[in-house]
């Protein structure tokens, strides 16, 4: 990979988990999944399974959680993450299994009938640790 600097900030996508998970265990696997990477942000969701996902990891661990609650549409929401791809400040390792088939959804994004949950959790993930739900938008004059 290129190396690549600039006077905005970086952000690495070091690894892509995609499973179904039955409910039962999703808590398990999060707490590996935090153990094996140890990040800085653990996002999830606010809805359905993740709703009562967040609450008992609240209580039973030190993860650094934070509870998704995405608003408006998802090409709202990827406005963000698709201005820091196209900033080049966002980054992939090479060589890795799983980055052709996440470049490949998130370039078809936002076409119907192709898969979306990549960019989805990307999109929520990436405005969490900036802080933002969307696009900020500045009204001058």
């Amino acid at each position: 990979m290129a190396s690549h600097r600039s006077a905005t900030s970086q952000y690495w996508v070091l690894d892509v988990f995609r499973d179904r998970i039955p409910a039962p265990d999703q808590e398990r696997v999060v707490m590996r999944l935090a153990e094996s990477y140890q990040p800085d942000l653990v996002a999830i969701e606010n809805k359905n399974e993740g709703r009562s996902l967040y609450q008992n990891l609240v209580q039973k661990t030190r993860l650094p959680l934070h509870s998704d609650d995405p608003s408006g549409d998802k090409e709202f929401r990827a406005i963000p993450l698709a201005n820091a791809y196209r900033a080049h400040s966002v980054w992939h390792p090479e060589g890795e299994r799983w980055v052709a088939a996440y470049e490949t959804e998130l370039e078809a994004f936002p076409q119907p009938g192709f898969h979306d949950d990549q960019i989805d959790a990307a999109s929520g993930a990436f405005n969490a640790l900036i802080g933002t739900k969307g696009p900020r938008i500045r009204v001058l004059g």
